[in-house]
């Protein structure tokens, strides 16, 4: 993970500052998936996606690399049996059985986090099922504008997902941005198909 070591990671989770809510386009992206489909969220923290997957009747698969984290989502995922959890270092993740056809794997603002994007994103490529999903969601930084140093490491750069998609054979498709107030950076959310 850039700029942030495994124990500044563990105190990170441990503070519970870190959950973002989950957003309303997330939910209906949800909603959208057949009952029992399986999702796969990389850099899942708490589970609070897990949640709201489990909710739906769909199969739960969490991969994050703090076990602290994983602990705080293994207690607000402990009533569902359709959740799974697995400690894995984002940056050499490798293509696992219990990642294998997914109808849609989620990147939560974990992309920004990883060095090797290439990798993990040609890995939840090759964890979907036949027209699955990938759904991305990070704060942008416009190209050449200055933001604070603290936002910068934390956002994609403009046009950074569009270009890492096009190398690996992903349709990349802006559905939603916010901005937020007052800074010059955007939440944005993306969906990531096969190329046809």
């Amino acid at each position: 993970m850039k700029n942030l070591n495994k124990k500044d990671w563990e105190l990170f989770f441990r503070s519970g500052k870190h959950c973002l809510p989950i957003k309303p386009y997330e939910k209906d992206f949800l909603d959208h998936l057949p009952h029992g489909s399986k999702v796969v969220d990389f850099g899942c923290g708490d589970g609070s996606l897990g949640v709201e997957v489990c909710r739906r009747g769909l199969r739960y698969v969490g991969v994050d690399y703090s076990p602290s984290a994983l602990e705080q989502a293994l207690v607000r995922l402990k009533k569902y049996p359709r959740a799974s959890l697995l400690c894995r270092n984002l940056n050499k993740i490798k293509l696992e059985k219990e990642m294998v056809g997914a109808s849609a794997v989620f990147f939560r603002s974990v992309l920004p986090h990883i060095k090797n994007k290439n990798l993990i994103l040609s890995v939840a490529k090759e964890a979907l099922k036949h027209r699955g999903k990938i759904f991305v969601l990070s704060p942008i930084c416009p190209i050449n504008v200055k933001v604070n140093k603290k936002l910068e490491q934390i956002s994609l750069k403009g046009g950074e997902l569009e270009k890492l998609c096009k190398r690996i054979g992903l349709a990349v498709k802006k559905i939603v941005e916010e901005r937020f107030p007052h800074q010059k950076i955007s939440l944005v959310a993306y969906i990531c198909e096969k190329g046809k």
